[in-house]
């Protein structure tokens, strides 16, 4: 029984140590992720601008265990050295809307068959968006550090 209990204790400890690394490397894809998206922001000060046409638009709902969320779905057709490409991103990075009404104001600022300004890498002409941003990129390096610093402080001060 008790040989039972201590060997139920050791791999409770090895799953919290699991769960441990699990949130370090969360931590860590957060702060990678915010570099990534800034990255791929400060690169498009250089990418092309051709006009477009908004071919497809429609507020999509997105459920989980916690929450429902809405997103934008858009398409819209391009130009690019004489070859007609799709687009499917407004931004980099994909923004959520905990409301209905929010996300459909956004997405009426692209009415299907319209025209926009599509930004468009000169290195690769499939890779565009229609907006030069990075929604919650600072949300992301934000919580990343945030969530470091609670890590450092319960690594110090936690086992006492």
């Amino acid at each position: 029984m008790v040989e039972n209990g201590c060997v139920n204790g050791i791999a409770a400890s090895l799953r919290s140590d699991h769960r441990n690394r699990e949130l370090r490397w969360d931590r860590l894809v957060l702060i990678l992720r915010w570099l990534y998206q800034r990255s791929r922001l400060q690169a498009s000060a250089n990418w092309i601008a051709v006009t477009g046409k908004v071919t497809h638009a429609e507020v999509m709902r997105a459920e989980n265990n916690e929450s429902i969320d809405y997103q934008l779905h858009v398409a819209y057709e391009y130009v690019m050295n004489g070859s007609t490409l799709v687009g499917r991103r407004i931004a980099f990075g994909q923004r959520n809307y905990g409301r209905k009404k929010k996300a459909e104001a956004e997405i009426a600022r692209y009415p299907v068959g319209a025209p926009v300004m599509v930004w468009v890498s000169p290195i690769d002409p499939r890779d565009a968006v229609l907006e030069r941003s990075a929604p919650g990129a600072m949300l992301y390096l934000v919580l990343g550090i945030a969530l470091v610093v609670m890590a450092v402080v319960i690594a110090m001060y936690g086992k006492r």
